[in-house]
């Protein structure tokens, strides 16, 4: 009786179980990351023009796309090199390290105020063979030409 029992009671609850077939719930959108700028970048040259409108003359100042989160070049006396990344579109330079040789006063200036440039820099544009460094504001602050 009891086995009886138990195999009524399986088969009352089985088709209870059974689920309806129903649509699935809608997912939400996968949002499509944005294209990193830095990538596109990777294995390039470039040769500063200007700082804020003034041109950087004194020494000539340079800077590489190494790829992957590194830069490199040279800021008109002292060679550098760092990382640069791409935090939630925000573009961040450093740590930089540079080596420490001393150099005439008007080469110091430049390159004291380019490796202020650089770590203040938050955003990329290129257009064609000029890269620009843009600030918190998207206001330009260095421009660079593309070196062959």
């Amino acid at each position: 009786m009891r086995v009886v029992a138990l195999l009524l009671l399986v088969l009352v609850a089985v088709p209870g179980c059974a689920s309806k077939e129903s649509p699935a719930p809608s997912q939400p959108a996968v949002p499509v990351p944005l294209a990193d700028p830095l990538v596109p970048l990777s294995g390039t040259q470039w040769v500063l023009v200007d700082v804020g409108g003034t041109a950087m003359n004194a020494a000539r100042t340079t800077l590489s796309f190494d790829g992957g989160p590194k830069v490199s070049g040279n800021g008109g006396c002292n060679t550098y090199s760092g990382g640069v990344r791409n935090q939630s579109g925000t573009i961040l330079f450093g740590p930089i390290q540079t080596t420490r040789k001393a150099c005439a006063a008007p080469i110091m200036a430049q390159e004291t105020r380019y490796f202020d440039v650089l770590v203040g820099t938050r955003g990329l544009e290129v257009d064609g063979n000029a890269l620009y460094f843009l600030d918190i504001t998207s206001s330009r602050t260095a421009h660079f030409t593309k070196l062959p």
